[in-house]
């Protein structure tokens, strides 16, 4: 007989990233940025690249547990965009279409920003202009609608 080991899993958006400590039993921590690579999603930190494929360096099923956040976090964006947390409270729909791409697994330059603005009305509200010192017209900023946050 083996030996069980229990993993709990918390979901949670931060704007900002708090400094991590290594709790009980654990040597190392750090906070790694989801990409992907051929279809796979990874996670990195630095030179360190982990695979979220089946057979991956994660210990027991944790590539599981990951990849099942991804795909829930995916099947909302279209409903319940509140991944888009991260960018604060206002946001640009370049930055939104940002985090889409990630979970899309292609660019941002992909996403259509007409066709973007246009499906997704019903849960972003314009609520002024990004302030900028481009030249050329201002980018307009957004915030979530309140009943899918």
């Amino acid at each position: 007989s083996g030996e069980r080991a229990l993993a709990i899993a918390y979901m949670t958006f931060l704007p900002t990233m708090p400094q991590l400590r290594a709790g009980y039993g654990a040597t190392e921590v750090g906070w790694f940025s989801l990409n992907f690579d051929h279809g796979k999603f990874i996670l990195q930190n630095g030179d360190l690249v982990l695979s979220l494929a089946a057979g991956s360096a994660l210990a027991f099923d944790h590539h599981q547990i990951i990849n099942t956040a991804i795909v829930r976090i995916k099947n909302k964006l279209d409903y319940q965009p509140t991944i888009l947390q991260i960018l604060g409270p206002t946001f640009t729909l370049r930055q939104a279409r940002e985090v889409y791409a990630t979970f899309l697994q292609t660019t941002v330059d992909q996403i259509d920003n007409s066709n973007f603005k246009k499906t997704h009305q019903k849960l972003f509200k314009e609520v002024g202009t990004a302030a900028t010192k481009r030249s050329g017209r201002p980018p307009k900023l957004f915030k979530l609608v309140l009943p899918c946050v």
